[in-house]
């Protein structure tokens, strides 16, 4: 409220002295003037004086406040990149281990590499078949099935994400915030949490039951999917929560890889910023020296 009092004053102020000095620039002495009309062009002057007095200050106060606000802006925005910075800390643990998970979903088991962990490009619901198997990263810590052990840091991620819009604006970066918020969205829209849930309760009472899971995938999984994305009606079977998590994890890659290109240009940007910092201090010595 106070700024915008203070931004009407400065702006009635600039635009009155303004026209002070329209108004009192054409009145001059003439000496054939009575000693009244003299006296009032005299007056005339010197209201005209102090209009172009009043008016070159406020250019100058427009002027400072402008280099205050633009040295205000770049400090706001070098504490956004340091925010992000120190956040990503974090987020890359979780990221981490969502990359090894994702991997070892969309992964069959004759085919893991832990050599070469990441996020496969092109895979299918046929490649995901051994999902409810150990991820083969006992000594990581992950004693779980895949499929478990990465809804688990899914999760994870997506509540950082959560919590980092709530507390921070991102007015500088706010392809940060959208980001998290497409994570955040697309998680939510495919939850399958609740379906796999229930099939892993199944096989928990008949071990037989993973195996059906894994060959129904493996042969019919592409096929039941490519039916849904031509909007055939059939009837809801086990597969449907696998084509839902398939769906979710095509999308967060995406996600993930665009979240990590923005911290590269961060990153990049701030090292700018420090060879500059450093090249002008030499260029400053190398000055200082030749005198």
């Amino acid at each position: 409220m106070r700024k915008h009092l203070f931004l009407v004053s400065k702006i009635l102020i600039t635009g009155i002295s303004f026209i002070g000095i329209i108004i009192f620039s054409n009145n001059s002495a003439d000496s054939n003037l009575s000693n009244n009309l003299v006296n009032i062009n005299i007056v005339q002057n010197a209201l005209y004086d102090v209009s172009i007095g009043i008016f070159s200050a406020m250019i100058l106060v427009w002027f400072i406040d402008e280099i205050g606000n633009h040295i205000k802006e770049h400090q706001s925005q070098k504490k956004e990149i340091l925010l992000i910075k120190r956040c990503d800390k974090v987020l890359k643990k979780y990221i981490e281990q969502y990359i090894t998970m994702f991997y070892c979903v969309a992964t069959p088991l004759e085919k893991r590499n832990f050599k070469e962990v990441g996020m496969p490009e092109t895979f299918t619901l046929n490649d995901m078949c051994d999902l409810h198997q150990t991820s083969l990263l006992v000594k990581e810590g992950f004693m779980n099935s895949a499929v478990d052990s990465f809804l688990s840091i899914e999760l994870g991620l997506r509540k950082e994400f959560a919590s980092l819009i709530q507390k921070y604006d991102f007015d500088f970066y706010p392809q940060f915030a959208e980001i998290f918020l497409d994570y955040i969205q697309t998680s939510v829209k495919n939850d399958c949490r609740a379906g796999i849930a229930s099939n892993r309760e199944q096989i928990c009472r008949n071990e037989k039951y993973a195996g059906e899971i894994h060959d129904l995938l493996k042969t019919k999984g592409e096929d039941y999917y490519n039916r849904a994305l031509s909007e055939e009606k059939f009837s809801a079977t086990i597969i449907h929560p696998y084509m839902y998590l398939y769906e979710m994890m095509k999308v967060q890659r995406k996600l993930i890889l665009n979240y990590q290109a923005e911290i590269i240009k961060i990153e990049e940007m701030d090292d700018l910023t420090k060879r500059k910092f450093i090249f002008a201090k030499v260029w400053a010595r190398i000055k200082k020296g030749t005198k």
